[in-house]
C-alpha cells in the first residue's frame, strides 16, 4: 500500500507556471468567509452614561456594547429620521435653558 500525497496542479498566471497544492485553494476559498468587521449602531441616549454623552446626544457605538449594557438598562434607543430630530430640538431647548441662567 503505498502513501498517497496531495497533487499539485500547475496554472498559468502571466505567463509563469505556479503549482498550487490543494490546500492553498481550499484555503484560498475559504479567507474571503472570513468575518467582517460590523459597523458602528447609532443610538440615541435617554439618560447620561459616563465617558459616553449626555441625555440626547446620538452616538456611535458597538454592537457588543449596546446589546450587553446600554439596552438591558433602557439608557439608548434606536434612531430613525424622527428621533433624531427629537434629539436635536433637545439639544436646542438644553443649550436655551443654560443661556438663560
Amino acid at each position: 500500500m503505498s502513501i498517497m500525497k496531495p497533487t499539485t496542479r500547475f496554472f498559468r498566471f502571466n505567463s509563469l507556471e505556479l503549482a498550487v497544492s490543494p490546500f492553498q485553494r481550499i484555503y484560498g476559498q475559504l479567507r474571503f468567509l472570513r468575518k467582517q468587521p460590523k459597523p458602528f449602531l447609532v443610538k440615541l441616549l435617554n439618560n447620561e452614561v459616563s465617558k459616553l454623552g449626555r441625555q440626547g446626544d446620538v452616538v456611535s457605538v458597538t454592537r457588543g456594547y449596546y446589546r450587553n449594557t446600554l439596552f438591558p438598562k433602557k439608557q439608548a434607543i434606536a434612531v430613525d429620521a424622527l428621533k433624531s430630530m427629537k434629539a436635536h430640538l433637545l439639544q436646542g431647548s438644553e443649550f436655551s435653558t443654560k443661556t438663560k441662567e
